[in-house]
């Protein structure tokens, strides 16, 4: 299911970003918890350095942020540099007493709701068309339905037939053989057709 929205480029994972409580259930290292990509990516000399690259968050936090936790101490430049922006951020971060969860950033509440989700994916992967729908109570649905369909330039003609390579005889309006068969054609501009 999931690898079906990717190959429409939709990333879910991206739309529910892990809010860290208590960090037991939070990888440190592997999960995007922090800013837009996992620390091993942002700060990947120290990740090389660190002992401990499959513990949770709780767990990391919990050894302290001294170079003990490195196989060895940073020999200046790049590794400096960036084990030191890696302290100043955890030195500010804390952990709440509440488990670690899912966000959802398509919701003001900050939680999932099938409706908020059917309403993203419906806006990315359905059509519009760029008309709304008004359907007329007083009209047979069946009518409704072909106006709705004659909007959309979606009836079969014969051009769209061939377009998507269904073996017809000739596109051309099968009433008057003188024009391709196109929505248009038919319901508006077909001499034979409007006489009926």
């Amino acid at each position: 299911m999931l690898s079906h929205f990717r190959h429409k480029d939709i990333d879910l994972q991206s739309l529910c970003p892990i809010r860290v409580g208590d960090g037991t259930r939070t990888s440190f290292w592997h999960d995007v918890w922090w800013d837009d990509m996992p620390l091993s990516a942002s700060f990947p000399r120290t990740y090389v350095l660190d002992l401990h690259k499959h513990v949770s968050v709780k767990y990391r936090l919990s050894m302290g942020l001294g170079v003990h936790t490195l196989r060895r101490g940073s020999r200046g430049g790049v590794e400096q540099e960036q084990w030191n922006k890696f302290i100043g951020l955890l030195q500010d971060f804390h952990l709440r007493p509440v488990p670690d969860r899912l966000g959802w950033v398509n919701d003001v509440s900050d939680t999932f709701s099938i409706s908020s989700a059917r309403k993203l994916l419906d806006g990315i992967t359905l059509s519009n068309g760029g008309i709304s729908t008004h359907w007329n109570n007083w009209v047979l649905i069946k009518i409704n339905v072909l106006i709705w369909r004659i909007r959309l330039s979606s009836i079969p003609t014969r051009e769209r037939l061939s377009y998507r390579g269904v073996m017809v005889d000739s596109i051309l309006c099968h009433v008057c053989s003188s024009t391709v068969e196109t929505v248009e054609y038919i319901f508006a501009n077909c001499s034979e057709l409007i006489s009926l």
